[in-house]
């Protein structure tokens, strides 16, 4: 969507709901993220990408504020804006009282939590360390990163090999897409490498 529809679409809207989120470059830049939502004139839930904002100052709630009111004024929406979605960070909750908004807490990150407090119990714990140290093993070996992507294009040619992912705790879902990818190239890790044979469940 080009900026003169998004501006189209939010004129015409008169109660905006918008999402912030941080997150981090490779090269440890930060950005503050901004997403609408909204339903339109057909009754039907929207949400579109509003900006990436670079992020260079102390990540208090006055500071996000700021970066949060920064729209352009002709897309006429930071009157029209009456909850905002955060994650549970006490600096961005306090955005929605600086702001005097309503506060919506992220489910997925609330959901991500309750996954981390469960894989403290010692069996799931155990599981998840065997885990991450296969995917480090994997990812320090270019030997054992060939042989997992060979094998796959080797079964089904005509799909798009995967490849094992990094835990990263800050992203949306990381605990459930770390283990799918694990368990779903379960038979190709253990071809590649037996020595893991026996630590996987």
């Amino acid at each position: 969507m080009i900026y003169s529809d998004i501006k189209k679409t939010l004129v015409e809207m008169k109660h905006v709901s918008i999402a912030i989120d941080f997150w981090t470059s490779k090269c440890q830049d930060s950005y503050l993220n901004i997403s609408a939502s909204f339903i339109n004139k057909k009754f039907e839930k929207q949400s579109m990408y509003l900006a990436a904002n670079y992020f260079d100052e102390r990540h208090n709630h006055q500071n996000i504020s700021n970066c949060v009111t920064k729209f352009p004024d002709d897309l006429e929406i930071i009157n029209k804006v009456f909850s905002i979605t955060t994650d549970n960070a006490d600096n961005v909750m306090l955005v929605a009282d600086h702001m005097k908004l309503d506060l919506i807490k992220c489910v997925l990150h609330n959901v991500n939590l309750y996954l981390k407090y469960s894989f403290s119990i010692s069996e799931f714990e155990r599981i998840f360390s065997v885990c991450k140290n296969i995917v480090k093993t994997f990812k320090k070996s270019n030997l054992l990163a060939d042989k997992l992507k060979s094998l796959q294009i080797t079964k089904s040619p005509n799909t798009t090999p995967l490849k094992l992912l990094s835990f990263a705790k800050t992203r949306f879902n990381c605990y459930y897409k770390f283990l799918e990818r694990i368990f779903t190239l379960k038979e190709f890790i253990i071809v590649s490498d037996l020595t893991v044979k026996n630590l996987l469940p």
